[in-house]
């Protein structure tokens, strides 16, 4: 249940987890690369824009991106 500061819906990155059906560690990584912005911190816990959450796609973080080319150029160096 998102928490109204200040006009604003916010959630935990367990409910931000649970809102998007992934793990509550794949939240606190993007929150740490900075791929979800943090809104507030309140008593230690970081609140998150339910817009942020709703706009966030996992696996988008271009690492990911990045892997996936890697491993297609390799194999078709391989293939050859």
């Amino acid at each position: 249940m998102p928490q109204i500061i200040d006009g604003e819906e916010l959630l935990t990155a367990k409910e931000a987890a649970e809102r998007k059906g992934i793990g509550k560690g794949t939240i606190l990584k993007a929150l740490s690369r900075g791929s979800i912005p943090v809104a507030r911190t309140v008593a230690n816990v970081q609140l998150i824009r339910v817009a942020d959450v709703d706009a966030y796609k996992p696996g988008s973080y271009r690492g990911v991106e990045r892997a996936h080319i890697v491993r297609r150029v390799a194999k078709q160096e391989v293939e050859g």
